[in-house]
């Protein structure tokens, strides 16, 4: 299933990384998890090398998500599982999304580990932005997810591969702003909208296939002489 199936699955999202909205009692998945020097490889597959090399980089622990390498240019990269916990979301985000999309998924994944369900962490976000515990993102932050190796798995448990994007932040985002009267119209531009309308909102942009990352392959042993 290509990204832009994806971005319309999400187009009414209410929340990060989820396609269909799952009932309130349920409760949060298990995540997956994976090695940390993987997972550390993994989240600097999300931006291109002049990025991801300086950025600051976080794994997921027992409860939450911690700070691995420290950075020096103010982005920061992570692997998302999403509210299913079962995708591998890569992603280098700008100093506003560090600041503001960060604590959304600690918050996701400390409550999973509580193991609340989908209506505590809808309900928890909603009151985290009514308060100002949370802000929104600074409109035309910036995101990277270039990364090959990640994957996004629906409720019935596909993973579909993405193709490599930007994301710029577009907080209650619109496709009025856009020009368009319908989510429709996008198909064939190479955007789309996740998290439409929220605070939480990215417009996406298609990248060429050449910005795609990977993680490196270990060099196989030589024959024995």
């Amino acid at each position: 299933m290509p990204l832009s199936r994806i971005l319309l699955l999400t187009i009414v999202a209410a929340s990060p990384a989820i396609a269909q909205q799952p009932p309130d009692s349920l409760r949060l998945p298990a995540v997956l998890r994976i090695d940390r020097e993987k997972e550390i490889a993994l989240a600097r597959t999300a931006g291109p090398p002049a990025v991801a090399d300086a950025a600051e980089i976080w794994v997921l622990g027992a409860r939450g998500y911690e700070k691995a390498v420290a950075g020096t240019n103010g982005y920061g990269c992570i692997v998302q599982r999403g509210m299913g916990g079962q995708s591998l979301i890569p992603r280098c985000d700008d100093p506003s999304g560090v600041e503001t999309l960060f604590p959304i998924y600690q918050m996701i994944e400390t409550m999973r580990a509580d193991q609340k369900t989908y209506g505590d962490f809808r309900r928890e976000l909603a009151d985290a932005y009514k308060t100002g515990k949370l802000g929104v993102p600074k409109h035309g932050g910036f995101s990277y997810m270039y990364s090959g190796d990640a994957f996004f798995t629906t409720n019935s448990g596909q993973r579909v591969a993405f193709t490599p994007h930007v994301m710029v932040y577009w907080p209650n985002c619109t496709t009025t702003l856009l020009g368009m009267s319908k989510a429709e119209h996008m198909r064939g531009t190479g955007l789309g909208f996740i998290d439409y309308g929220t605070p939480e909102c990215t417009l996406v942009i298609n990248t060429p296939p050449s910005t795609v990352r990977r993680m490196a392959e270990p060099t196989p042993p030589s024959a024995p002489r």
